[in-house]
């Protein structure tokens, strides 16, 4: 796990998208998002094409959502964890 601590960026720690949990605060496009749902593990066509064991990860930004699948092992940038302030 990292964290990222310079001033020009919010402090944030690296996590496996199979370790996000609903309530957690991702960055994504340098926007943070919340994660609303992980529905269940399901196969996924990536951009390498070849279909493989990912994980959908629903999320909102204010009026803006949507669905950001990955490979279990992707690491993000977690800003908090869910019930955090």
């Amino acid at each position: 796990m990292s964290t990222n601590t310079s001033e020009s960026a919010a402090p944030y720690e690296s996590v496996r998208a199979a370790d996000v949990r609903p309530g957690d605060v991702l960055m994504s496009s340098g926007l943070e998002v919340e994660i609303v749902r992980i529905p269940r593990p399901g196969c996924y066509w990536f951009a390498t094409t070849r279909r493989a064991d990912g994980v959908a990860i629903d999320w909102k930004a204010g009026n803006q959502a949507g669905t950001m699948i990955r490979e279990p092992g992707d690491i993000l940038q977690r800003v908090r964890t869910a019930g955090a302030s």
